[in-house]
């Protein structure tokens, strides 16, 4: 099974309006969903007439049941869709159904639906992200709090299994095992009836889960990469898409599976992972649920249904479904199960229209078996509906003559970008008619045809923060008519170069497009009544690097959600704004839906702000070093609040750097990432406890809050964006260094708040061999070297690695047995034979920023830490068994760190940030190394290539270069403004890139060793 998220996400920092102006614009002669042309066995996207975003499962080819975020269900007898019956009156965000009875269970927010025939009453639960059914009396439903909710066949059971931790997705193949993941990394197991503690495969969000039986399941992550689980333990991560974030899984057996993403790819796993496959253009595929090796079907957020293998589908209206499988229009028609009695005709439906899955009526009718409707009336009224809500749709009536009244602000929702969905409320567009009032056969224009939108502040303060100065780009627009020709008229390209202020004004800079209003048309008028809308579709195109990036959008009803990074879809259908009428136009009025009573309370409205604290400040912003931490506080306002009940979960997103192919091209790209949650408490008569404080590295951070909402109240989330953090970066960021990194702040750091001093530009290099001896260059210079072994008359060969202390006035060498060993400024703060401790498999040391310790690491992935160095997690103590880890790097506040094996596998821990793993490399890592704000790491290979991750800069390799080193390459060293690094040869060779200089190396002074175990960055001095 699976459960989507909005997770981290991507965007051209060269085009950092990606995420802006996909926003902005409102009008585009784009839209229609993808081809419909079959990709590798998937036929094309195929709307379900009237449903929205859609999650669906499939029992067999001929049964499948898909749900929307409008709270309505649809089912598919293996020719076409039928249904929309109405569920719930809010957001249903994933089904499970189980072949043998087609028992089903859906979920959405707090309630948790059952069909055998009807559709249940809602079961309350807090937060319901996913559900997985067995049978008719065994299902498995998981949520935000980190409950696991049992069924039993009668009651719903949650268990507290995941404290502090929002479970994802659930996967049960039997009902005695299951798999659960959730959004900071961890996987959990049913046993019988026990469910293991969390084990932590990786810091990221997990998506999805699914398995095949208590020996094997896959889940993914919002970084493309997948883990498998052998009955015993996990492995991974392997990375297997670079395009976008797994969305979701489906395992048939341990030699198929299928996976879907957010960039309208699925990969399909025989062994191994092929490389993604576009089914649905660009769009977000949510779900993918196979029953076979032969079928699968998907579902995404357009509302289109695709299928693998023998699956077809038929367009539906929506208009009439009974509870069997065909609707016959006769004089009396008695439906039951699939058989179809007409007066003076029998048919019998022959297979496969007999529907397996459940079967749902058309709202707002409900068919009692047996129904008796005299031809050939539909009936049209409202009928009994089972609580809480049944809604009739609305009905729409057309005239002419009668006044149509203009739209006035509405609201962009541009789903599945870069960052999330994104919304953005309050946009209007001003035009007007001239002539104002053409008659029938008389030409006219749309004249001051302007679009309005305000990019909120938090938006832009990021994008002046990279050191852009203006946000540009462009768009096409289409003006569509009613009662006249051209019936529409495209518009553009809009160009948009939006400057930004500074200061950046907190009520955020209006984008106006295009900057000077135009005039559309020429029009002819065919009568007197006329209405110029907008086109409901909207795109925007960015030029980045010379490739084109296109995004698309909807126009709503104004605050349909909040402004900013949307958790959920808008409800009901978008919108074509009113801009202009004559004579009064061609009027199109909806009438409010009749509905009947609802027998549950009405839940309220409410509305969570946040506020942060650190550093002695308090606000939608603060500032503070890299080792204070901050809080979150979260305020609830409602009707009903002094009484609410249910929890607030808090989370963390960072700006990040990333870089690595997106789009099939290369870039840098920024993107809003999930870093940890912040705890979950519990709300009690409205009052909410704050977040738990957290201490990150330098960087630009997000807080959001999350209420899950109770019997009384609606969940509600805060504004994504609307409180930061800037948290400075440590001094190892250059003076000066101003914003060509995302993360390293410019200015001097505090002397109080960071007691070492400030790193100046090293232009040297040490190098150490396994007997510990240390060579330093440039040679003949008075510093750089503070001793070695052979030195001191100590006699080994079994020396591992060097790294600096902090300043680079010192060093530390640690032994394969965990010997340690301290030159210069480095101090010496305990080693494992020291504690008794017989090893002989550490591979790697690196120290605290504060210089008063130090971190081990063995091959089996084990750290131990020494000093002020704090023990974050090791891949024993988490359950993951391998013995090929070759290093480890910190982040810059030392509550994080990053374990890198030969294969190129990243493994984080605390606040390190697990910007990627190495995949596909032909030759073995070598080493890992952070950068000083924590931003990203390199990543080098015995070859000498070199992969960047975060915001780590790319400076050359030896393979780009031609070169192939004699020896293999150990590691590599960043000079002290990161603006370059030099490569270390097993045998003292050297490779200067960048701002690196070349001072020398051990074969130029003729000395032949093949031994060189590590290298450190050196001050020179004269």
């Amino acid at each position: 099974m699976r459960r989507l998220k909005t997770a981290p996400a991507l965007l051209g920092l060269a085009g950092f309006a990606l995420l802006v102006l996909g926003t902005v614009v409102s009008v585009s002669a784009l839209g229609g969903s993808a081809s419909n042309a079959s990709t590798n066995g998937w036929g094309g996207p195929t709307k379900i007439v009237g449903a929205t975003s859609l999650h669906v499962s499939c029992v067999s080819s001929t049964s499948c049941v898909a749900v929307d975020t409008t709270g309505k269900a649809y089912t598919y007898n293996g020719t076409s869709w039928s249904g929309g019956t109405s569920v719930r009156s809010g957001s249903l965000d994933a089904v499970s159904c189980e072949p043998n009875t087609g028992f089903c269970a859906a979920v959405g927010s707090n309630d948790i639906y059952t069909y055998d025939g009807t559709w249940s009453s809602a079961t309350g639960d807090v937060s319901v992200t996913d559900v997985s059914c067995v049978s008719s009396s065994f299902c498995v439903a998981v949520d935000g709090g980190g409950s696991a909710v049992t069924y039993n066949g009668t009651n719903w059971v949650p268990t507290q299994i995941d404290k502090g931790a929002a479970l994802q997705s659930v996967a049960c193949p039997t009902a005695t095992f299951c798999a659960a993941v959730d959004n900071e990394g961890n996987a959990l197991t049913l046993s019988g009836t026990t469910w293991s503690l969390p084990a932590l495969l990786a810091h990221v969000n997990l998506l999805s889960v699914s398995c095949t039986s208590s020996t094997f399941c896959m889940a993914g992550d919002d970084f493309g990469q997948v883990y498998s689980y052998n009955g015993t333990s996990w492995s991974g991560p392997d990375k297997i898409d670079a395009f976008g974030y797994l969305t979701s899984l489906s395992c048939v057996t341990t030699t198929f599976c299928m996976a879907s993403d957010n960039a309208g790819n699925v990969l399909n796993f025989g062994g191994s992972w092929s490389s993604p496959t576009s089914i649905d253009g660009t769009t977000q595929v949510n779900s993918v649920s196979c029953p076979t090796t032969k079928f699968c079907g998907a579902s995404d957020v357009t509302g289109n249904i695709l299928f693998f293998g023998s699956g077809t589908t038929t367009t539906t209206t929506g208009a009439t479904t009974t509870s069997g499988a065909t609707t016959t229009s006769g004089a009396t028609t008695s439906t039951t199960g699939s058989t179809t009695s007409t007066s003076g005709t029998t048919t019998t439906t022959e297979a496969p229209t007999t529907t397996e899955a459940p079967t749902t009526t058309e709202a707002p009718t409900t068919t009692e078996a047996p129904t008796t409707t005299e031809a050939p009336t539909t009936t049209e009224a409202p009928t009994t509906t089972e609580a809480p809500t049944t809604t009739e749709a609305p009905t729409t009536t057309t005239t002419s003559g009668t006044t149509t009244a203009l739209t006035g602000p509405y609201e962009l929702y541009c789903p599945n970008t870069p960052v999330g969905n994104i919304a953005l409320n309050d946009a209007t567009t001003s035009a007007t008619l001239s002539p104002a009032a053409p008659t029938a056969g008389q030409s006219f224009s749309v004249t001051g045809y302007q679009t309005t939108v305000n990019l909120p502040s938090s938006i832009v303060s990021a994008a002046a923060a990279l050191g852009n100065s203006s946000i540009a780009g462009n768009a096409t627009a289409q003006v569509d008519t009613s009662g006249a020709t051209p019936g529409h008229i495209a518009v553009g390209p809009l160009d948009i170069n939006l400057p930004i202020p500074s200061p950046v004004p907190t009520a955020g800079v209006p984008l106006i497009l295009p900057a000077t209003a135009q005039t559309v048309g020429p029009f002819t008028a065919t009568g007197t009544n006329i209405t110029i809308q907008e086109d409901s579709a909207a795109s925007l195109t960015l030029v980045v690097s010379g490739n084109n990036l296109t995004l698309t959008c909807s126009a709503y009803p104004n605050d349909s959600v909040p402004t900013g990074i949307a958790p959920t879809a808008p409800p009901g259908s978008p919108i074509a704004p009113v801009i202009a009428v004559a004579g009064g136009g061609s009027t199109t009025t909806t009438a409010p839906p009749p509905t009947t009573t609802t027998t549950p309370p009405a839940q309220e409205p409410t509305t969570l702000t946040t506020s942060l604290s650190g550093n002695g400040q308090s606000g939608s912003t603060v500032v503070v070093p890299w080792d204070m931490s901050v809080v979150d506080q979260a305020t609830l306002s409602g009707t009903n609040v002094p009484i609410a009940g249910g929890t607030v979960t808090y989370s963390i997103s960072r700006l990040s750097l990333f870089r690595f192919p997106f789009f099939t091209f290369g870039l840098p790209w920024l993107g809003f990432q999930t870093v940890m949650g912040a705890g979950t408490v519990t709300v009690t008569n409205g009052s909410v406890p704050p977040s738990n404080p957290v201490t990150l590295g330098a960087g630009v951070y997000f807080w959001q809050a999350l209420y899950s909402g109770d019997a009384l109240d609606d969940a509600s989330v805060s504004t994504m964006g609307a409180d930061s953090a800037i948290v400075l970066a440590p001094p190892r960021c250059p003076l000066g260094a101003g914003w060509w990194s995302v993360l390293c702040f410019a200015g001097p750091p505090s002397p109080s708040a960071h007691p070492f001093p400030h790193i100046p530009a090293s232009s040297g290099y040490d190098l150490v061999g396994q007997d510990g001896g240390v060579f330093v260059f440039p040679t003949h210079q008075p510093g750089g070297f503070y001793g070695s072994l052979p030195g001191l008359g100590i006699s080994v060969n079994d020396i591992v690695g060097m790294v600096p202390s902090p300043d680079d006035r010192g060093y530390f060498l640690v032994g394969q047995d965990g010997g340690v060993f301290a030159f210069g400024d480095a101090p010496f703060v305990g080693s494992l034979p020291g504690l008794g401790y017989h090893l002989h498999n550490i591979v790697g040391i690196v120290p605290t920023r504060d210089n008063r310790g130090y971190f081990l690491v063995g091959q089996d992935g084990g750290v131990f830490a020494f000093g002020d160095a704090p023990f974050l997690g090791s891949l024993p103590g988490a359950g993951v068994h391998i013995d090929n880890v070759i290093g480890i790097a910190t982040s810059p506040s030392d509550q994080g760190y990053w374990l890198v094996t030969s294969n190129g596998t990243v493994y984080a821990f605390g606040n390190a940030i697990p910007f990627g793993s190495v995949s596909g490399s032909a030759s073995p890592v070598s080493g890992i190394t952070s950068t000083p704000d924590g931003g990203g790491y390199w990543i080098v290979t015995q070859n000498g290539s070199v992969f960047t991750f975060g915001d780590a800069r790319f400076f050359g390799s030896l393979p780009g270069d031609g070169v192939a080193p004699a020896h293999p390459v150990i590691g590599l060293v960043p000079t002290a403004g990161d603006r370059g690094y030099w490569l270390i040869g097993a045998d003292g060779g050297v490779f200067a890139f960048g701002d690196a200089p070349f001072v020398g190396s051990l074969p130029g002074l003729g000395i032949d060793i093949t031994d060189v175990v590590g290298a450190v960055p050196t001050i020179v001095s004269g």
